[in-house]
Order: structure tokens, then C-alpha cells, then sequence
């Protein structure tokens, strides 16, 4: 019974996103009439299952449509701080015109994956712009917050002039990074450990990861790696055929 009630539920609701006409007419029913309604639209199910499929796939394709929408003005609303944001690091072109938005995270296998592809994209394209995102959301409670530690990492070697090497020398390290081998690895990219601590502590490395986490769910960036470019949200690992295609379109589309 439960089930029947499910899928009536469903199949109502589908209609009346199909056809608002419907909807009205069965909200002006009196309790008897509607009643009456219920009972042949549950014989009628039971009669045609294959319309709970047709319900489902309507609210599925409105559910898509909602979702895609919602994603654009999101792209929107947030433009300049994803493309512009002057605390972001920037690596290929500065000047490129078009941007390609990563949020990684040091320990995520697929952004270490996506690490070459990148540089081979950099080097075959002048015109592309990479600003990179910190998006620590590797570590687990109770554990030493070894991503969270690599993110800080790479704003003070970024500070300190030297992150570029860093950046590449995290991604070749073979895994699993611990917080003495993020440290270590620092050390060899030629950051100077002076005062390290109060440097990875300082607020403002704080409040722009903090404000990070917070672009990243407003465009719905969940994990790692996200890609952003032009009007598109990417996530997870991306093939470098797929990245030229998208330079190409977005270049065409004349958007950043």
C-alpha cells in the first residue's frame, strides 16, 4: 500500500509539472471528488505502469534542467572571484585569454593525475591562464590534517616566491604524503622554514581558504579535482584531449 501511495505521489506530481492545467483542476475538487480522482488515477496505475516511468523521467529532465540553470547563475554570480580573485595563484599565461579554475587537493590521486595534463596544456597553449584553488578535503577527523597543512604550504611558498616548484614537486612525490614529507618536500622546492609555523598560521591564508570552501559549494564543487571553465563545471579527472576541446570552445564562445 505504501508503494501504491509512493507512486501515486509521483505520478501526480509529474503530471501536474507536465500539464499545470490538471493540477488546478484537481485542486479544485471538493473532499468526495477528490477522493473519487484518487482511486481512478490508482486504478489506472496499476493498469499502466509504464506511465510511473514517463512521471519519473519528466521530473528527472526538469530536476536536470533546474540543476544546469542554477549552476550557470552560479557561474555568474561568482565570476570575478573565480577568475579574478588576487589572493588565487596564477600559472601559465597571466595574461591568457582563457582561464581554466582547478580546485585540488595535494592528496587527491586524480588531481595528481590531472597534474601532467595540465602542464602539457600550459605548454602547448600560451593563451591559457590556470588559477589554482587550495580545496583541502582530503583529511578525516582524528587524523593529522595533511592536506589542510599542504594548502598552507603552498600559500607561503607562493608568498615566498618559490611555489611553482613546489607545486610540481608535491604532485611527483609518490604517495602517501605525511605531514614530515609535505615538510620535507618543501624544504627541497626552496622554501625557507623560518618562522614557518606563524607563516602557515597567518589569517589571511585562513580566511582565503575558508572563503575557498565557500565559492566551491556555491558552484557545487564537492571534491577533487573540480574544473571551471567558461560556462562549464567539471568535476574529477579530465582526459587532455578534452581539455583542448574545451579551450577551443570556450575561446570561440569568446568567455573567460
Amino acid at each position: 500500500m505504501q508503494f501504491i501511495k509512493t507512486v501515486f505521489t509521483l505520478f501526480i506530481f509529474g503530471a501536474a509539472l507536465a500539464f499545470p492545467a490538471l493540477a488546478q483542476e484537481t485542486e479544485d475538487l471538493d473532499a468526495k471528488e477528490r477522493f473519487e480522482f484518487e482511486q481512478k488515477v490508482r486504478e489506472f496505475i496499476l493498469a499502466n505502469p509504464e506511465v510511473i516511468a514517463e512521471a519519473i523521467r519528466i521530473l528527472n529532465e526538469r530536476a536536470d534542467a533546474a540543476s544546469k540553470e542554477s549552476t550557470k547563475l552560479a557561474l555568474l554570480k561568482n565570476r570575478e572571484l573565480l577568475i579574478n580573485d588576487p589572493l588565487s595563484i596564477v600559472l601559465g599565461n597571466p595574461e591568457g585569454d582563457v582561464t581554466l579554475v582547478e580546485f585540488y587537493d595535494y592528496r587527491c590521486p586524480y588531481c595528481r593525475d590531472s597534474h601532467e595534463k595540465i602542464l602539457r596544456l600550459l605548454a602547448s597553449d600560451p593563451g591559457v591562464r590556470l588559477v589554482l584553488k587550495q580545496f583541502p578535503v582530503k583529511d578525516r577527523p582524528g587524523e593529522t590534517p595533511v592536506s589542510l597543512i599542504s594548502a598552507r604550504l603552498a600559500k607561503v611558498a607562493h608568498e615566498q616566491g618559490v611555489f611553482e616548484a613546489f607545486h610540481n614537486a608535491m604532485f611527483e612525490a609518490q604517495p602517501p604524503l605525511t605531514r614530515d614529507r609535505v615538510f620535507q618536500i618543501a624544504t627541497r622546492a626552496g622554501v625557507s622554514m623560518d618562522k614557518i609555523l606563524d607563516q602557515m598560521s597567518n589569517p589571511l591564508i585562513t580566511k582565503h581558504l575558508r572563503e575557498t570552501m565557500i565559492l566551491a559549494n556555491a558552484i557545487g564543487a564537492t571534491g577533487t579535482p573540480t574544473f571551471v571553465m567558461g560556462e562549464f563545471v567539471i568535476p574529477g579527472a579530465v582526459d587532455y584531449e578534452i581539455f583542448l576541446q574545451l579551450v577551443e570552445y570556450t575561446r570561440s564562445q569568446k568567455v573567460d
